[in-house]
């Protein structure tokens, strides 16, 4: 089983960013059915569950172990539920009832499901510890095998997995035929996506000379790309995402004056899309997923008019809902705009106001206990607070840890100790959806006035701040 990552390759912390549950599952329409999954965890001392989609999260309270979500669905399909540092896969169809309960002492051991589908989702947990435990090992050993050897170990590993899924469907009655097909077409891009790590990563897992076949890519030649019915199986969503990755890295290998112009990365994944998925709900989904992962990390760098081309490509309306009012909030970001107003306590639990800052200049640092790079951050902070002490510049510490006393004993030994704050609910606060937090640390300056300066600045450690602080002061000088 794998855990929730805590941190992602651009070296900042992914946040759990929970959405109000009516942006996840859109209101109840024609066709639509209420839908649950709920359940029992005993003996935890967490205060929250999340139910995942897409890069789109509501969370659930938990009270006494107890937790409940209920949303419309449309169509059945895979969400991932998350729980502290447990996540896997749950499936539901429209109407399902699923319930869970387990021990948080050792829950991916304990955990059990009854109701709708539980016949289904007890079979994804077993599959899921499986995997982790004995074939992934296996798959991450083989990359550095000979391309024969390789090809014919993935096949054996791949072969064994489909025995598993038959001999479980055979012996238990009443499994859903779509989630049989769904499982049937993930082997083929399990299978898929470990050939495209094996050829992406050749040249650095074999030194000896050794060189990939002519017709190593034949694999793709077999692939349906373009078939919808397989937009469900995660399987096939993870090879969308990872052909348009690949294909882009080709493309800019060939042009690289796109990389280096204006948002070339993201306008490189479109021309992609375009020529790699020719069924309108397919591409649909890739552009979709690319323009809101782009949208999170780099927000108002992205030109206007890649979204507009979105819009005009994308078929589907909730995307289209979905990425206009991603982008709206950060059109609300923008330089000269007010910023967003908080009042925000301390650790002494005295009260904040960014209209109390008015008048002075305002980095803001967005951060965690549990945030490694925002840690890392922290000598260059503490340094910029001592050699600034006498400028017109206030440095505001906030916290988004959960955890108010983990927060409150690592507080003791900061420097700041003035604006040293803390959300309350953490990513999900009022705050952070305000200023679109996605990832910490996150650093943000605040003008005289009250206007945005910037909501994504350069870190305090970087020679970009320092030399643009500089200037800064010396203008009020």
């Amino acid at each position: 089983m794998t855990a929730v990552p805590k941190f992602c390759t651009r070296l900042y912390a992914r946040l759990v960013i929970t959405i109000p549950a009516m942006l996840l599952f859109p209101l109840l329409a024609c066709g639509q059915k209420i839908t649950s999954i709920s359940g029992e965890i005993k003996n935890t001392k967490e205060i929250k569950v999340f139910l995942k989609k897409d890069l789109d999260v509501t969370s659930a309270d938990i009270a006494s172990g107890k937790f409940s979500f209920s949303f419309p669905l449309l169509k059945e399909g895979f969400f991932e539920f998350q729980f502290n540092d447990f996540d896997m896969e749950v499936y539901v169809e429209p109407g399902d009832s699923l319930v869970l309960n387990g021990n948080d002492e050792d829950l991916e051991k304990n955990l059990v499901f009854s109701g709708s589908r539980a016949g289904e989702n007890n079979y994804c947990l077993q599959r899921d510890l499986k995997r982790s435990n004995v074939y992934n090992p296996v798959l991450r050993a083989i990359r550095r095998y000979p391309e024969k050897e390789f090809l014919a170990t993935l096949d054996s590993v791949i072969h064994e997995m489909q025995l598993d899924w038959n001999q479980y469907f055979k012996t238990h009655n009443n499994l859903s035929e779509k989630f049989n097909f769904y499982e049937l077409a993930n082997f083929d891009y399990i299978k898929a996506n470990q050939q495209s790590i094996y050829g992406n990563n050749f040249s650095a897992n074999h030194k000896n000379g050794e060189v990939l076949s002519a017709g190593y890519d034949g694999y793709l030649a077999n692939l349906k790309y373009n078939n919808p019915a397989l937009l469900p199986a995660p399987r096939y969503q993870d090879f969308v995402r990872n052909i348009r990755y690949n294909e882009t890295d080709k493309l800019l290998s060939k042009h690289p004056e796109m990389a280096d112009s204006a948002s070339g990365n993201i306008k490189a994944m479109f021309r992609v899309a375009d020529s790699l998925f020719k069924n309108p709900l397919v591409k649909s989904y890739s552009l979709y997923t690319t323009l809101k992962l782009e949208l999170r990390q780099h927000g108002l760098s992205i030109p206007r008019s890649v979204v507009d081309e979105f819009y005009k490509k994308c078929i589907v309306k909730e995307y289209n809902n979905t990425i206009r009012e991603n982008y709206y909030t950060w059109t609300t970001l923008a330089k000269g705009n007010a910023a967003p107003g908080f009042t925000i306590a301390d650790s002494s639990e005295k009260m904040f106001s960014l209209k109390d800052l008015k008048g002075k200049y305002v980095y803001i640092d967005v951060w965690a206990t549990w945030c490694g790079p925002c840690l890392k951050e922290g000598p260059s902070w503490d340094s910029l607070v001592l050699s600034n002490a006498n400028n017109n510049i206030a440095f505001v510490k906030i916290s988004i840890d959960l955890d108010k006393s983990a927060w409150k004993k690592m507080v003791v030994n900061l420097t700041n100790k003035e604006f040293n704050l803390r959300v309350e609910n953490g990513a999900n606060s009022t705050f952070a959806k305000a200023y679109a937090i996605r990832d910490i640390p996150r650093f943000m300056l605040i003008n005289k006035d009250g206007t945005i300066m910037n909501v994504d600045a350069p870190a305090p450690s970087t020679e970009e701040f320092k030399t643009y602080l500089q200037k800064l002061l010396s203008k009020q000088n």
